[in-house]
């Protein structure tokens, strides 16, 4: 069996209770709440204690960031049930009520879904089961969700994540499509590529709509499969391209030259919207600070730092010039 981790985790403590690596394929997902609202620091102190005698594989506090307390390979000590714990994928979600129902914070919720979609991603889980039935558990072709209260006198995960199981499972199910659909073969690249370029010829007019909806799909497929990385995505674009003019005629370069250019013109309008990973603020902070990153053209009255734009060579010599200068330099 094959196993991972996942990259969304913000914070790692590993604790020492756990079984040692499962017995049984990751073919399942229990969510818990934490019946308080706990950081994923404090979560992770509690597991690491020898003496709680429990454990989850991760665990999301009520900001959205992601703890990793026992790593995928091994059965945590979660739901009161080894053969659940050997085949499940265990979840702790903080409360922003400490008390039925356990509500949960919408950035919990956000990155539980992102959570859940990628361990169904990773672990060949096609899609999220819920029906709410007890007598389904191990029937994972019908079910795969399971939760504390089946296996223990327990309310866990709570009145209000459990109302919500069938939620999670659709919301889930709808971003994993949606990655699959990034998630682009070579045949498929050619076929997109050939319907907007046979789009173009006969409609002019929307030439650039289509390939702009070409370029943005290719693009995405690209950085959402970083294992491609771009040697990949320029082997797509230049078997495509050859099927491409294989089929018209070559007069056609220039005008698909233009085309080329304003969709990768379009497509990093959207990476210049100012937004940014939080996993990247003290080093941005730091930047401003020193002078070596200026904002360009301001957005709604902000300047703009473009934070996930392309660096050109242009812009690394005037990054290094700037910092050749610093004197003391601020930490």
């Amino acid at each position: 069996m094959a196993f991972s981790n996942s990259s969304l985790v913000n914070y790692i403590h590993h604790g020492p209770n756990h079984s040692g690596q499962r017995n049984h394929a990751i073919d399942t997902i229990s969510i818990h709440c934490m019946a308080g609202n706990l950081s994923v620091e404090t979560c992770g102190s509690l597991f690491a204690n020898s003496n709680t005698q429990a454990s989850s594989n991760y665990g999301i506090g009520s900001d959205g960031r992601i703890g990793l307390y026992i790593d995928e390979w091994n059965r945590s000590w979660c739901t009161s049930s080894a053969a659940n714990d050997n085949r499940a994928v265990t979840i702790e979600v903080a409360n922003i009520e400490a008390q039925e129902p356990y509500r949960i914070s919408t950035a919990a919720y956000n990155s539980l879904i992102k959570l859940c979609a990628d361990i169904c991603m990773r672990n060949g889980i096609k899609q999220l089961l819920w029906k709410g039935d007890k007598s389904l558990i191990g029937q994972v072709s019908k079910q795969n969700m399971t939760v504390h209260r089946w296996f223990a006198a327990k309310s866990c995960p709570g009145q209000w994540l459990y109302d919500n199981h069938a939620k999670i499972a659709a919301d889930v199910n709808k971003l994993i499509a949606e990655k699959e659909d990034d998630n682009m073969t070579q045949e498929d690249f050619n076929k997109l590529f050939n319907v907007a370029m046979k789009s173009y010829q006969r409609t002019p007019e929307q030439e650039q709509i289509y390939f702009n909806k070409l370029f943005n799909v290719a693009m995405k497929s690209y950085i959402q499969t970083p294992e491609q990385q771009q040697t990949q995505f320029n082997k797509m674009f230049e078997v495509a391209m050859k099927n491409y003019e294989d089929n018209v005629a070559k007069d056609r370069q220039e005008e698909f030259t233009k085309m080329f250019t304003a969709a990768m013109n379009n497509y990093r309008k959207s990476l210049q919207d100012n937004d940014a990973g939080t996993w990247s603020k003290e080093g941005r902070d730091w930047a401003i600070k020193t002078g070596l990153i200026q904002g360009g053209t301001p957005i709604k009255g902000q300047p703009n730092y473009m934070w996930e734009d392309f660096l050109t060579r242009e812009q690394m010599a005037t990054l290094l010039y700037r910092f050749k200068d610093l004197e003391n330099l601020p930490k």
